[in-house]
């Protein structure tokens, strides 16, 4: 993903491969990138994991690219039709499939600070992401009845 290119100023710890040590099973909100970037603004956060209203497909919103805001889905690209969308940057690259193991060895080979991927069992997207303490964490959908 955008997510992919190294962060300079990242030291060598950053860059040793840790565990995931915490796993969070969220119920996703099913939104638009608006409202997803009002919702990732109001958190103060730098992510945020969400399903696309537009494309039902699991999507992650993320501070970056040249108007501040990128846009990675699962498999769409191309621009949202969401006319209070904010300016931003859709990746065009296609969100890989990997398994945890991979999406941590690649968030710290490259010291980024979250990867976006599709985990291979269920096909949804997760978020890896580094918290500020260091620790590893991955944000995956709550299953739904139906795929339980």
């Amino acid at each position: 993903m955008g997510s992919d290119i190294a962060i300079s100023g990242i030291d060598d710890a950053a860059r040793t491969v840790r565990p995931v040590v915490r796993r969070e099973h969220r119920v996703l909100p099913v939104i638009s990138v608006a409202q997803a970037a009002a919702e990732m603004t109001a958190r103060g956060g730098e992510a945020l994991l969400f399903t696309d209203i537009e494309t039902g497909m699991d999507a992650v919103l993320y501070r970056g690219g040249p108007y501040g805001v990128r846009l990675a889905r699962q498999h769409r690209r191309g621009l949202p039709s969401d006319t209070q969308a904010p300016a931003l940057t859709v990746d065009a690259r296609p969100t890989p499939y990997l398994e945890e193991s991979e999406a941590v060895e690649r968030l710290c080979r490259f010291g980024l600070p979250f990867v976006f991927f599709n985990d291979p069992r269920d096909g949804r997207g997760r978020l890896l992401s580094r918290g500020n303490d260091g620790e590893l964490t991955v944000v995956a959908p709550r299953p739904t009845e139906t795929e339980r």
